[in-house]
């Protein structure tokens, strides 16, 4: 399943696990913050939570932020001391990143369990939250506070913000509830460009890459142009009408589904999507914008992973076999969606610049057309192109031409588009026109998802 956030994180001398009934032991959390055997309540004095009263408690804990954590929201790790550390493996609290999409913001929270306060602890995990926070999530600022009261934890922040470069922003009056009751705080915050100066001349030798993991937390999540989506899954090989790979002559077609896509993938997608050098070119006529932030990308996949579940559409990226010019990379996305009761297969496609004036887009469009026809018994292939777009609208022209088909007309107000009403041009393609003009193309599709008629 992809997600946003690591797994696992590692510093000098700690890890961090993240939290969920799958991977904490749930009488390992009950026992470090149940009440019967707290080491000292004023662990929780400053904190929203309170000591476990059941082991139910701990068990609706780790599955609220599993949940959390799923939907991007929020990532909570066990923090344990690495070896050559007194307590090593030892539960000694938990850490949160929560992030504000909307506002590019995340804010850091940690619990640590009295016998690990004192040695740097915290200051160690929010310089990896940060790693994450910037570098992986590519967000714009961190936010940390604390009650005016907790002068321990204060005085913490003040030494990690200041080595990251960040400021002291004031007391903030009746900012926040707790326990129903309006709060002070203090808040601090990092911005993204302090803390890459903060990184001096190590980061500066690197290059304003925001992708570039700091050697001392693994993230495992290094983005490249070359393969986003697995070979080869359970959930895309075995569905009972899409095939997981298609091939062509000159293109090799995988299906992108959450379970097909790791980290490194949904990474390496977004950096393209985000950030791409053209990106705005690329996304001019298309349906979508740049994507602004990770979770923006690991919807889309989401998105297109219903509708695989569903059998309605699927979605697949695009590589130039061996013997093409950027074999292995990923040259963009083709998608389709099916109306199973209109017997009929909408297509769409976008392509990295690099890759146009080669004939892709036609080659992919003859892989699903034989699909739609020779597999899925359908009736007809539909393509629209935004009037105004005539590099798409000549590719279209061409290779629906090719196949028998051909425009049927100027369509007005076919679809809303930026908030405003769009005129498109439609194409189609029959399956008795495809039949009676045979692509000069080999598609290979596996049989496993051929229906027999």
């Amino acid at each position: 399943m992809t997600t946003l956030f690591p797994d696992r994180l590692e510093t000098d001398r700690l890890r961090l696990e993240a939290a969920d009934p799958d991977r904490i032991d749930v009488d390992e959390l009950y026992a470090a913050y149940a009440r019967d055997g707290l080491e000292d309540e004023s662990v929780f004095e400053y904190v929203p939570l309170s000591p476990y009263e059941t082991p139910h408690d701990a068990l609706e804990f780790l599955e609220s932020v599993a949940e959390k954590r799923a939907e991007g929201a929020a990532a909570t790790y066990v923090i344990r001391p690495r070896e050559g550390e007194d307590g090593a493996g030892d539960f000694a609290g938990t850490t949160t990143i929560f992030v504000d999409w909307d506002r590019h913001l995340a804010e850091l929270a940690i619990v640590l369990r009295k016998r690990f306060w004192g040695r740097g602890y915290s200051g160690e995990r929010a310089r990896a939250l940060l790693e994450v926070a910037f570098d992986r999530l590519d967000l714009e600022a961190v936010a940390v506070s604390c009650l005016p009261d907790n002068e321990r934890s204060r005085r913490a922040i003040d030494r990690y913000v200041d080595r990251a470069g960040g400021q002291y922003e004031g007391h903030l009056r009746n900012v926040r509830t707790l326990e129903d009751e309006p709060v002070d705080l203090h808040r601090y915050t990092i911005a993204r460009e302090e803390f890459e100066a903060s990184r001096g001349e190590e980061y500066a030798a690197r290059g304003a890459d925001r992708t570039t993991r700091a050697s001392k937390v693994s993230t495992e999540a290094e983005p490249t142009v070359g393969p986003i989506a697995a070979e080869t899954t359970a959930t895309t090989d075995d569905h009972p009408l899409f095939p997981g790979t298609i091939e062509t002559d000159r293109l090799r077609l995988e299906a992108l589904h959450t379970d097909a896509v790791d980290a490194d993938g949904l990474f390496a997608l977004y950096a393209i999507c985000s950030s791409d050098p053209d990106i705005e070119e690329i996304t001019e006529y298309l349906t979508w914008d740049p994507h602004r932030t990770p979770k923006e990308t690991l919807e889309f996949l989401e998105y297109v992973s219903e509708k695989w579940d569903v059998s309605t559409g699927g979605s697949y990226a695009i590589y130039p076999r061996s013997g093409e010019d950027g074999d292995g990379e990923f040259a963009g996305d083709a998608g389709f969606g099916i109306d199973w009761e209109a017997r009929t297969m909408t297509l769409g496609v976008w392509l990295r610049k690099p890759f146009w004036g080669r004939g892709y887009s036609g080659e992919r469009a003859t892989a699903f057309m034989e699909l739609a026809f020779e597999h899925l018994d359908l009736e007809v292939v539909t393509v629209t192109v935004l009037e105004g777009n005539e590099r798409s609208r000549r590719a279209i022209t061409r290779y629906t031409e090719a196949r028998g088909g051909g425009c049927e007309g100027r369509v007005r107000n076919w679809r809303v588009q930026d908030g405003e009403p769009a005129t498109l041009y439609r194409y189609t393609v029959s399956r008795e026109e495809y039949q009676d003009n045979q692509p000069d193309v080999t598609v290979r599709i596996p049989e496993s998802a051929t229906i027999d008629r």
